[in-house]
């Protein structure tokens, strides 16, 4: 998120950087996203090939109901950076029952990245004041099922624009304000235009909202022991 002055989380949960006099950036980073479905492809999967692609594996996934019956991911397989800043965290399923299957397991990776960026957005929202729109960028914007978890889990819309990775484009554009091509960096970022928006179910964040209240409380009851 953008603002026009520094914001310092008391909890040190998020970064706060310097764009220009009068702009700073404030965010978190995550340790675990795509590299978790890669672990469970070849891992679990036993397919070392590659050949399993991102839409296959979140395919089966669709076909587990939102919320996996209770079946629920802490997705710390390398740690993790925001919001808990921990080295020493682990990876957990929680909840496993009969019914679960390898599809809800899929599900559940997915869902626990998800509700992971959905704590950062809290730490942002809690630091900085309301998330009004959410931009999605990256190769995880290629599949429509994952996008519209995003927006289910925030409870928000969510926006993909015509540039797919906002980091390089980002510092281009400020590269290109540092040079006088733009006056302001709000001039350069209406060059990102939205071409897909993703609307939220109520109905499917309700069931969301009962596992993430889970997720939260999951770390902090197991950090002793991992």
């Amino acid at each position: 998120m953008a603002t026009n002055a520094p914001e310092y989380d008391s909890r040190e949960r998020i970064f706060s950087y310097v764009l220009t006099d009068q702009l700073y950036i404030c965010g978190g980073a995550t340790n675990n996203g795509g590299n978790v479905l890669q672990w469970w492809s070849a891992k679990l999967l036993g397919r070392h090939d590659q050949g399993t692609s991102l839409d296959e594996l979140v395919a089966s996934g669709d076909q587990a109901p939102p919320g996996c019956e209770g079946l629920v991911f802490l997705p710390y397989l390398l740690g993790e950076r925001a919001p808990i800043w921990d080295a020493q965290a682990k990876g957990v399923f929680f909840g496993i029952r009969s019914i679960h299957d390898g599809r809800y397991f899929m599900r559940a990776l997915l869902e626990g990245i998800s509700y992971s960026l959905r704590q950062i957005g809290a730490s942002l929202e809690e630091t900085i004041g309301p998330i009004r729109h959410i931009y999605a960028s990256g190769g995880f914007t290629k599949n429509k099922s994952w996008l519209q978890m995003i927006a289910d889990v925030f409870s928000k819309r969510v926006y993909v624009t015509n540039s797919a990775d906002a980091s390089a484009v980002g510092a281009a554009l400020m590269g290109f304000y540092a040079l006088g091509v733009f006056a302001d960096p709000g001039a350069a970022a209406r060059l990102i235009r939205p071409v897909e928006v993703y609307e939220p179910d109520a109905g499917r964040h309700a069931v969301y909202a009962r596992n993430y209240e889970v997720f939260t409380a999951l770390y902090s009851r197991l950090k002793d022991l991992m």
